[in-house]
This record gives structure tokens, sequence and C-alpha cells, in this order.
């Protein structure tokens, strides 16, 4: 009801309750992240065992999917798209049947979802932003032309000042940025360029040779001898790439915002 009323700050210090709420209805940057990785999560379980655990993996798989698209962020959605090729393509030539044929599943469970269940006004909205992944002029106004904006300021504003550029402004601290009137989002809204305003150039290096190293330590790994190593390191292939993916949208991969945390937690379980 106060949504037009809303503090970014003010979260941080509302009622559980609230927050949760907030969490739950607002905060699709960590949904559709923690969705996404649940997704492959799922798959693996699904792979590794047998009876109820793989229709429960499988069902769960599927939520997980459905709830990236009811986001309808463009990062997230084209992030799962990425480790949903890098997870099949790495798969065993056996599960390429199952894997096609639950896609088709999903997609038709989707438009029956559009078709039946949505009001005509709902199911044309539903559409206009599935289309917004491949067609950014729908969003020309607003989010996106201020992330673009920003983007832009934060490009220029950089290389001019040396001390920016080499060390940051310090983890967590983008909102200097937007103090300074530089930028007008709270967020870089971009892990690359948000990494690089915060940390400065070493800390974008640091990330990257991350994101790197992890994903040749799991390739180097698809070739062993035991099914579960080939597939947790499939499964991590997968996470990584993703989520690099997304992280050209958002400032979610292994940063110090939000789905930040929950990468680098499930990234060190698998």
């Amino acid at each position: 009801p106060r949504a037009a009323e809303f503090d970014p700050y003010e979260w941080r210090a509302a009622p559980f309750s609230d927050r949760t709420g907030w969490f739950l209805t607002s905060y699709r940057g960590v949904i559709g992240g923690t969705a996404s990785i649940s997704t492959w999560f799922s798959l693996m379980i699904f792979e590794a065992y047998r009876a109820k655990i793989k229709v429960i993996a499988a069902a769960t798989a599927i939520l997980s999917v459905f709830s990236v698209l009811a986001t309808s962020s463009r990062s997230d959605i084209a992030g799962l798209a990425a480790a949903a090729i890098v997870f099949a393509l790495f798969a065993p030539p056996r599960q390429w049947k199952i894997y096609v044929g639950a896609m088709v599943v999903v997609a038709g469970l989707y438009a029956t979802y559009l078709t039946f269940s949505l009001p005509p006004a709902e199911r044309t909205t539903a559409m206009t932003r599935m289309s917004e992944v491949w067609n950014p002029t729908l969003r020309a106004e607003g989010s996106y032309d201020d992330r673009s904006s920003d983007r832009a300021s934060l490009l220029k504003y950089l290389p001019e000042h040396p001390r920016e550029l080499l060390i940051g402004v310090g983890p967590g601290n983008f909102h200097w940025y937007q103090s300074q009137k530089i930028t007008y989002n709270f967020s870089g809204h971009n892990s690359y360029l948000h990494w690089t305003a915060e940390l400065g150039i070493g800390g974008l290096f640091l990330l990257m040779a991350w994101c790197f190293s992890v994903c040749l330590y799991a390739m180097k790994r698809l070739g062993s001898e035991i099914p579960i190593c080939q597939l947790a390191a499939r499964t991590c292939l997968a996470l990584v790439a993703g989520r690099m993916v997304a992280a050209w949208g958002s400032e979610t991969l292994f940063g110090t915002e939000g789905m930040g945390y929950y990468s680098l937690f499930c990234v060190g379980v698998v």
C-alpha cells in the first residue's frame, strides 16, 4: 500500500514480518537467483537418485523455472537459459531425451497457464513482460533508462578519477556514487561495473579470476570416472556460467548485495 513512499533504506530497520513481505514480493534479484540455482540442484538430485526423490526433484526444478519466469527479469531469464545450455551440453547422451521432453512439458504448462488461467488483460501483460527478454525497447523508460544512464556516467567518471578506478570506494559503498549525483540507482545493475566501482580494477580482476578458476576446476572434472563427481562438476559449471550471464544485468554475481552470498554458498556446497 505504501509502495509510492518506499524508502530503500527503511526495510533494514523494519520489523521482521515487514522485511519478509518485502523480500518475497519485491526483491526479484534474490527470488530469480535462488530459483535459478535451485533448478540445477534439483536436476543434480534428479540424475543422482531414483524413485520418489526423482519425482520430487523434477517437480522442484519445474517450479523453480516458473519462479524465474515470474520475475520477468531479463538478466535472470538469460542466466537460466545459459545455465540450461551448459548443463545439457555436458550431459550424458541418454539424458538428452529427458531434458528435451522436460523443456516441452514446461513450455506446454506455461502456455496452458497463460491461455486458460489468466484474464485477457493479464495475459497480454505477461506476454509483453516475456517479450522484454529479447526486445529492450519495451523498457526504454524508467528503470531501464536509469540503468543505461548510470552505466554511461560511471564509465565516463572512473577513467577521469584514477583513485576510484584503482581501489574503488569500498565494498557495499556503491551508494556513494548516488550521493555524489553520479548515478541514480542504489546499485550498479551490472556486476562487472559494480565491482569495478566498489573495489576498483583489482577487485574486478579477482572476481573474474575466481569465476574462471572455478569453471576450469569444474571442467577438468567433467571427465572423472566417478559419476557423482561428473554430475557435481557439471552442476557447478552451469551455476557459475548462468550467474556470469545474469550478472550483466544485475549486481548479484558473488558480490556484496543480496544474491552474492547465496551464489557463493551454493557453489561452495557443490
